[in-house]
């Protein structure tokens, strides 16, 4: 695909005559890269690409049709909404989590507690935690922030649940919360393909 020309309603483009049928590309994208560069969350030290995955792109050509302007692809009106949107945010990733905790949840009696710095952990536990009602909040590898910690305890959770290896969050943490006289559990696999099967609902068999 071709740039011909820029114009006021956006840039034109032209296919190629012959209409392929699949096209292979490399898409990369700011998470896939941070977890690829060991969960590095300082964008300026980021790997640019490191995490890139290749993509094939089917296409369908029975019903395709010219498109001369790009006012041509909808004739929806714009859509007007009185809703009026709401931030939840913390001055970095471990004050923002209790916010989404606080807006949703009065009380939890088992939390999520996955690393702030190796983001894979904490997504792919977000079946688990919602299979239990818990939610997920972030945490140092050697420490956990005080909004973490106060957020736990207006929780009254119980039951703490480490996602991941002591690579992500250490035996310290650990130590830390059964300190704290919680009941301490791990969920950690060779790596976060594992981790990610000992997540699943159907993987494991808390209750």
């Amino acid at each position: 695909m071709e740039i011909l020309e820029n114009s006021q309603e956006g840039d034109k483009f032209a296919r190629n005559k012959t209409k392929e049928n699949e096209i292979f590309v490399k898409v990369s994208v700011d998470a896939m890269d941070s977890i690829a560069s060991k969960g590095e969350s300082d964008y300026s030290k980021l790997v640019k690409g490191a995490g890139s995955q290749n993509a094939r792109l089917v296409f369908d050509w029975s019903n395709a049709k010219k498109i001369d302007k790009i006012s041509d692809l909808t004739n929806d009106e714009p859509e007007v909404s009185n809703k009026s949107t709401e931030r939840l945010a913390g001055s970095n990733r471990y004050e923002t989590q209790p916010k989404i905790s606080q807006k949703y949840f009065s009380s939890a009696d088992t939390v999520i507690l996955a690393s702030g710095k190796n983001n894979a952990d904490a997504l792919v536990s977000a079946s688990f935690a919602n299979a239990h009602k818990a939610p997920i909040l972030l945490t140092n590898k050697d420490t956990t922030d005080e909004s973490v910690l106060n957020e736990i305890s207006r929780l009254k959770a119980k039951n703490i649940i480490i996602v991941g290896g002591s690579s992500s969050v250490s035996y310290k943490v650990e130590g830390d919360m059964r300190k704290k006289g919680y009941s301490v559990r791990r969920i950690a696999g060779n790596n976060r393909y594992e981790n990610f099967c000992h997540d699943s609902p159907r993987g494991q068999g808390y209750n």
